[in-house]
């Protein structure tokens, strides 16, 4: 949501003006994506420590 307020502000300005000033969505939006990445980090790496690799594999792939 961020990401398309700060690519497109003309287009959604009722989006960004929910965010108060440009700085605040640009804050936002860096905790966010930084949020995002640590959490996929820490859950890749819990799922490594836990093993059975292949049975990761096949559960990805049922997706």
């Amino acid at each position: 949501m961020t990401f398309s307020t700060l690519s497109k502000p003309a287009q959604l300005y009722w989006l960004s003006g929910l965010f108060g000033s440009w700085q605040t969505l640009r804050t936002v939006h860096f905790i966010t994506v930084l949020t995002v990445i640590l959490f996929t980090t820490a859950h890749s790496l819990l799922a490594l420590k836990v093993g059975n690799v292949s049975e990761i594999y096949v559960f990805v792939e049922v997706l």
